[in-house]
């Protein structure tokens, strides 16, 4: 026998499962860097809430009782879809407080805040249609603002107490 005689079909499928291992980590850990954000505004109720609620969900992988790249363990494929359901609950509940949010902003920059603090969150593909709307809104807004000014632009409301190019230029 050859000293390197072995079925390259295992080999290959050794690295396989290992190379899907490693993707389902790296999901693991792309989470926890768009979601442990959260936990750092704590003036936000509903921001903490979700927060505990991904404490929760991760609690179970952190204390996880394997090596999480022992291919011969399969409690990790059961947790990690466990996990990734919870996320999904997670993102659906984040979707609906996120649209609340955005509905309670009274200015564009109430919502460029807002913008920032869940820009972390927002990250994550689940919320691509929800960056539509918030920027299509935004729009809306600015075209707004853009139509008020070619009205006014020619000959701008001045208020009575100011001089003509002075409460032009206020405006």
């Amino acid at each position: 026998t050859k000293p390197f005689d072995f079925s390259e079909s295992t080999i290959f499928e050794i690295a396989d499962r290992f190379s899907r291992r490693l993707e389902k980590l790296v999901e693991v850990i792309t989470a926890v860097a768009h979601f442990s954000p959260l936990a750092e505004h704590e003036e936000v109720e509903w921001m903490v809430a979700a927060s505990r609620v991904f404490s929760g969900i991760t609690a179970q992988l952190r204390s996880a009782p394997y090596a999480l790249l022992d291919l011969e363990v399969t409690q990790f494929d059961t947790d990690y879809d466990e996990f990734s359901a919870r996320i999904m609950d997670l993102e659906v509940m984040l979707r609906d407080s996120i649209h609340l949010a955005f509905d309670g902003t009274a200015s564009s920059e109430q919502a460029q805040r807002l913008l920032l603090q869940l820009q972390g969150v927002l990250q994550r593909d689940a919320f691509r249609d929800e960056l539509v709307l918030i920027f299509g809104s935004y729009a809306v807004e600015l075209e707004a603002v853009q139509m008020l000014y070619e009205k006014g632009k020619e000959s701008p409301p001045v208020a009575r107490n100011l001089p003509p190019t002075t409460g032009a230029i206020l405006w």
